[in-house]
């Protein structure tokens, strides 16, 4: 399997380049002009992905082993597509979300690509992509177990329980690349943390990586003519990688109080948990017909709520934002009913 070391794609992203003027001095004649142009440039973006792999038609789905770096075999079972352990390893300071601009499956001998398997030589192919989450994968890029432990996990049943899938488009017997109108997502298949970068050494985080393989159905003994060693497909997989949004991790935000019926305070308690985020803002708001004034004196965790001119049966919804050191952001709510 051949892998491209730190490949480097280019993001969605519109770079400006700013062109400025010397700032101008205190006493500089009025109407100074500055002009900015502005212009597009790629912005890379640092992703490890292999440039080929490997997969069979395996109408039983027997076990086909796996060698790891000590010479203990680990077994892939149970796949009548079976494909040899693939990873996509996120080497950038930011996380990104992997998605598909093309996927075909162009099929050789007899073979053909359909929605649903038949009893003949007619298979589905699906790409299935499983974001990892696990604290052992925080390690450097460079670490020797990092392989052994990817293919323990591209092993094990739980790891794709979850995997997002995208169908391969039907091809008749003998299509070619031409002939096929690949498929490609619309939602992401998977997030890819951000790793840690200093100089030459990356470590990634818990959820760098994801794992990816072709997986499907097909009949284990076609009903005119048996599989042959000319039977099989040719796959093409185009990922592509936009940065994702900031998210809260598992940090959390609460209200001592979620109703209220008459003016007093409410405190918002935030909870980092894992996520290793921080508040660096808080806001307050308000919106409903009641009468209510929020007000926080401090611009902080703490507000005052009071009453105007209020009449029974008056509503309104306090919420609160807490603004995270990421740009991530959390709400809580307080409801008001007179």
């Amino acid at each position: 399997m051949k892998f491209m070391n730190k490949k480097r794609f280019a993001s969605s992203v519109l770079a400006g380049t700013l062109a400025l003027s010397l700032a101008a001095p205190a006493l500089a004649a009025n109407n100074t002009t500055t002009n900015i142009a502005g212009s597009y440039a790629d912005i890379p973006i640092a992703v490890v992905v292999p440039t080929t792999g490997t997969a069979q038609i395996n109408p039983y789905g027997l076990p086909v082993s796996i060698t790891k770096s000590n010479d203990s075999t680990v077994d892939l079972t149970g796949q009548k597509i079976t494909t040899r352990p693939l990873s996509v390893k996120n080497q950038g300071a930011i996380a990104l979300e992997l998605g598909v601009s093309s996927f075909i499956v162009v099929p050789k001998g007899d073979v053909s690509v359909a929605a649903a398997a038949d009893n003949n030589k007619a298979i589905k192919v699906d790409l299935e992509v499983a974001g990892l989450d696990d604290a052992a994968l925080a390690i450097a890029s460079d670490n020797e177990k990092l392989d052994d432990l990817l293919i323990d996990r591209f092993a094990a049943v739980a790891t794709w329980a979850g995997a997002q899938k995208l169908a391969a488009p039907t091809a008749a017997k003998g299509d070619t690349a031409a002939d096929i109108t690949a498929a490609k997502t619309t939602n992401p298949m998977a997030t890819l943390g951000a790793a840690t970068v200093k100089g030459d050494l990356t470590t990634y985080g818990k959820d760098s990586i994801a794992l990816f393989r072709l997986t499907g159905d097909l009949a284990q003994e076609p009903a005119t003519d048996p599989w042959k060693e000319t039977d099989g497909f040719e796959s093409t997989i185009v990922f592509k990688f936009t940065p994702a949004a900031p998210t809260a991790g598992d940090a959390t935000l609460t209200l001592d109080n979620t109703t209220l019926s008459a003016g007093g305070s409410l405190t918002a308690t935030f909870a980092a948990g894992t996520s290793g985020r921080s508040v660096v803002a808080w806001s307050w708001a308000k919106a409903g017909g009641a009468d209510i004034t929020v007000t926080s004196a401090a611009n902080d965790n703490k507000a005052t709520v009071v009453e105007g001119s209020v009449s029974t049966g008056d509503t309104a919804t306090i919420t609160v934002t807490a603004t995270l050191d990421n740009g991530a952001t959390l709400t809580a709510s307080c409801v008001y009913t007179k």
